[in-house]
């Protein structure tokens, strides 16, 4: 995961902690390699992950596998144990766009859990861009210059319509590149994944746990706060102005929820 280097912890669905390398080689230990198993990271741990393993051509097994697990998340009174959102992985880094298997999966909904397509490894797409340009004859600094631009032509050509020409799209994408590097950010995400939650209290819990990126708290409150209580029309008289001010204050908080939780934890 970006903004974190810690080993992530792995709780299998008997509540006993896993190996993390079952993450890493999920093709050497496929059996362990469950949509059921808990993954976090100490950093956050009120993030919660559960990881698939890929939608293989002609099998249908992990794709029931996954259908089943969204309808009994879904299903869920409590807010911890359901799903919230799906994060949908597309690496770039290969010539192939959806096989006939994932592309499956756009074809039946996912009920009120938001699916945001995550278009991984998008640097490896600018270096196939680059290699198409240098071999229609362009010179390597002209390639290495127009390659982001052609990378994205490539993309909104076949990429982009292989996931909004079907039944059910998904609420929103994002591309990420360099996602190996420490300084790594998923702010475009964390945001998108916000604006993609219908129910506004989940958006403010999702937006608040990112401790690491205030800056999207901060953000949505004082939008939330203009769109709110900033009149279109000032009014002619300001008698309950003060108060008015207070709920004001007190709404623009609740964007910050483990700030309150810390403080009455302290107390």
């Amino acid at each position: 995961m970006c903004g974190t280097t810690d080993t992530p912890v792995v709780i299998g669905e008997d509540g006993e902690e896993i190996d993390h390398s079952v993450l890493e080689s999920p093709t050497a230990m496929r059996g362990m390699h469950d949509i059921e198993n808990e993954i976090s990271y100490p950093s956050n741990p009120r993030f919660v992950f559960h990881d698939s393993r890929g939608f293989e051509a002609g099998s249908t097994d992990e794709m029931d596998k996954v259908r089943n697990f969204i309808a009994q998340r879904s299903a869920q009174r409590d807010l911890k144990d359901r799903l919230h959102v799906i994060w949908y992985c597309v690496p770039m880094d290969s010539r192939r766009i959806l096989s006939t298997a994932e592309s499956a999966f756009f074809e039946k909904g996912t009920g009120d859990v938001p699916v945001i397509v995550l278009f991984t490894k998008w640097d490896g797409q600018v270096v196939h861009a680059f290699s198409d340009l240098k071999q229609q004859g362009r010179e390597p600094l002209d390639a290495s210059r127009e390659a982001p631009h052609h990378a994205m032509g490539i993309f909104e050509k076949y990429y982009l319509p292989a996931i909004t020409n079907v039944s059910h799209p998904p609420a929103d994408y994002v591309l990420l590149g360099n996602m190996n590097k420490e300084e790594a950010s998923c702010s475009e995400l964390a945001e998108r994944t916000a604006n993609a939650m219908s129910n506004g209290i989940l958006s403010k819990l999702f937006i608040s746990v990112q401790e690491t990126n205030i800056q999207i708290s901060m953000k949505n409150a004082i939008e939330s706060a203009i769109r709110q209580y900033i009149p279109t029309r000032w009014p002619t008289s300001f008698d309950n102005s003060q108060s008015k001010a207070a709920v004001m204050v007190y709404s623009t908080t609740l964007w910050f929820y483990h700030i309150y939780v810390r403080l009455k934890s302290n107390n």
